[in-house]
């Protein structure tokens, strides 16, 4: 009577088992299923563009703001002013390119 009991639970947590993996299955198809590949190459593609304008943009602004400072110790005095502020103008737009991508980014996490 007592291996028939322990037969009986055993099936029972046996069944509870394989209808638990079965609806995880179910619901990773389904998960799977209703997402169609456009939107999750689309979703992919703009994670890789706001990556590489980010890089683009930070990359850009360093060396265009090198130049200018560079040019700003080897020109005249009447001429530090102007380079001085080309400088610092690109450094705010390499920021505001950088900080627009990240906000790309940020929004469509939410979406994902």
């Amino acid at each position: 009577m007592k291996e028939k009991k322990k037969n009986s639970s055993k099936l029972k947590t046996l069944k509870t088992a394989v209808t638990a993996a079965v609806f995880c299955l179910l619901h990773s198809m389904q998960v799977s299923a209703s997402e169609p590949p456009l939107v999750t190459g689309t979703r992919k593609l703009i994670a890789d563009a706001t990556k590489i304008l980010t890089g683009f943009g930070a990359g850009v602004t360093i060396i265009v703001a090198l130049i200018f400072l560079f040019r700003q110790q080897t020109c005249s005095e009447e001429e530090r002013p102007k380079y001085k502020k080309a400088a610092i103008s690109t450094i705010v737009i390499g920021v505001i390119i950088t900080t627009i991508s990240g906000v790309v980014t940020f929004i469509f996490s939410y979406y994902a």
